[in-house]
């Protein structure tokens, strides 16, 4: 879909894979990103460990479509919580959008302290999660 010259779609490409590359809508672009959800994932991260009974989930992802004119903010993350058994969380269910993969993967990094600090304030001192102690979380490899 394009508005006065502007692209509202995108696909990862670029010799990265990883790059956003303004597409014309139409069905086949559509089943192609609908099918490729694997290689949109930057990185997720649940607390506890574990994405069947998650407290927590913070999930980064190429969203596909530009929210701007100037077509950015193509990479969301988002703060998930299970507000039943965690209610009142201050960062349920924000989102934060970026431009490239790198920022979204700093951004995930950034909302994933943001989201232990809150827990251990919380009184939840450790966050197992997928992933290392040093690792932020699980990471989506390249892009094939």
């Amino acid at each position: 879909m394009t508005l006065a010259g502007h692209e509202f779609f995108y696909v990862l490409g670029g010799e990265d894979g990883r790059t956003p590359v303004p597409q014309t809508a139409n069905d086949k672009l559509i089943r192609a990103f609908m099918i490729d959800m694997s290689k949109r994932v930057v990185a997720k991260w649940f607390h506890p460990a574990g994405e069947d009974d998650a407290l927590v989930e913070v999930s980064t992802v190429f969203i596909g479509h530009s929210i701007s004119m100037d077509g950015r903010n193509t990479f969301e993350t988002m703060v998930m919580v299970d507000e039943e058994r965690l209610p009142f969380f201050p960062l349920a269910d924000m989102q934060y959008r970026t431009d490239t993969w790198d920022e979204a993967a700093r951004m995930h990094d950034e909302i994933v302290a943001l989201c232990r600090e809150e827990l251990a304030h919380a009184g939840s001192a450790t966050a197992t999660r997928t992933g290392t102690d040093e690792d932020p979380g699980e990471r989506a490899s390249d892009p094939q």
